[in-house]
């Protein structure tokens, strides 16, 4: 199973922006070029994750920070308040959307992060190959749950056990935490060595940081919300 989706910016001054992103159930790590030296910011010692299980005598860079490379170099000159037309296609569809930089940049980098070889970011990859551009809160809280429970459901067939609940979906978003604050420290890093002023990137990874925290503190009261729009299944 694989699919592709591409996001096609266009800043109003500069040339418009092209992602492509082929999704790979197994994995979709950026490979640096050989004759490139990666930068400082990408290493794995660099802001490590104090909960990262990697050593560095096996990876010298980072999963996720290498997976951003190509994020960084193409869009940390842009401004988060500018408002922006994006074209997204998936799955033969293609959307175009009006939005904030910093809107645009969220949505790309849970892309983005969600496809890398981060141990703690795996869990995410069901939600790039249902990426859902630009998704709200609520949304994305249904498509979590949603796809945490299916998990439950194969994990269940494959080996017999299952975890109950969502209590295994609150750890492994509260571990995301830990890694959005080390993904900050790094990116602020990035654009200091790249000498750009800009902040969407940083807002960017503010917002999703901000989200991985209102993913544990809304099951309870999302579960309650939620339910009425199901009793279809009830009888």
């Amino acid at each position: 199973m694989s699919s592709v989706i591409e996001y096609l910016l266009y800043p109003a001054d500069s040339k418009p922006v092209h992602f492509r992103v082929t999704l790979d159930p197994f994995s979709d790590t950026y490979i640096f070029p050989d004759d490139e030296t990666a930068p400082e910011w990408t290493h794995l010692e660099t802001h490590k994750c104090s909960h990262c299980p990697l050593s560095s005598e096996d990876y010298e860079l980072c999963p996720l920070a290498e997976r951003l490379i190509p994020f960084v170099n193409k869009l940390s000159h842009l401004n988060s308040t500018e408002e922006l037309r994006v074209d997204i296609t998936q799955y033969d569809r293609t959307k175009q959307m009006v939005a904030s930089v910093q809107d645009i940049l969220s949505s790309l980098l849970g892309l983005f992060i969600a496809t890398s070889d981060c141990p703690h970011t795996h869990f995410l990859r069901p939600m790039a190959y249902f990426h859902l551009p630009l998704a709200d809160a609520d949304e994305t809280i249904y498509r979590v749950m949603s796809m945490y429970r299916l998990a439950q459901f194969f994990k269940k067939a494959r080996t017999g056990r299952a975890y109950a609940g969502f209590g295994k979906l609150e750890y492994l978003y509260e571990q995301m935490t830990e890694v959005n604050h080390r993904l900050s420290e790094r990116m602020r890093m990035a654009l200091k060595d790249m000498d750009q002023g800009q902040d969407g990137t940083i807002n960017a990874i503010a917002m999703l940081d901000a989200l991985s925290q209102y993913v544990p503190a809304s099951l309870v009261d999302a579960t309650e919300e939620l339910e009425p729009i199901f009793m279809g299944y009830w009888d």
